[in-house]
């Protein structure tokens, strides 16, 4: 900064380099700031650190006042929401009036609850049924053991998707 104002011969003048110089700085952090907004998504973090670093750069931009409406608050957090949040985020989007931020914050958390739920459950349940799929079938008909295991995978939807099934004692029935 300093030699930025040398030949000031007035003290105006001092302050207009001064006031000049912070200016765009201000204007480049500004700016710095917004990208960061549009560029944020919840990627593989948990929404509340999403929630925590939108709200940082947002007090950021208060800090060289610029306010962030509500509104456009909870824009900024709905535009960074992965598919899985599509339901979600139609329901925020569709409502006549609109919620505040801790009402979107508290709808999320418990979406990301109940995701997670779901992805324990489908695992479990994909776990379970390749542990009993490695067993071998025994097939009271012919007396013999099945070589071809049946196993089953739990897909992301919460439906199962069954492979390797056997026809060696399907009679066509």
């Amino acid at each position: 900064v300093l030699p930025r104002l040398f030949g000031c011969k007035t003290a105006w003048h001092l302050w207009d380099k001064l006031h000049t110089h912070f200016y765009s700085i201000v204007r480049v952090k500004k700016q710095q700031f917004h990208d960061d907004l549009r560029n944020i998504f919840l990627n593989n973090s948990s929404i509340s650190d999403y929630l925590f670093c939108i709200q940082t750069i947002i007090d950021s931009l208060s800090s060289i006042v610029e306010h962030v409406s509500e509104s456009d608050h909870v824009d900024i957090v709905l535009n960074g929401l992965p598919d899985e949040f599509e339901l979600l985020v139609t329901f925020v989007s569709g409502k006549f009036e609109s919620l505040s931020i801790d009402e979107v914050a508290t709808l999320l958390l418990a979406h990301e609850t109940q995701i997670a739920r779901k992805k324990t459950l489908a695992s479990s349940i994909a776990l379970i049924n390749l542990a009993e799929g490695a067993k071998p079938n025994f097939s009271p008909n012919s007396g013999q053991q099945d070589s071809h295991p049946q196993v089953y995978v739990a897909q992301g939807s919460g439906s199962l998707l069954h492979s390797g099934t056997n026809y060696n004692n399907y009679n066509g029935g």
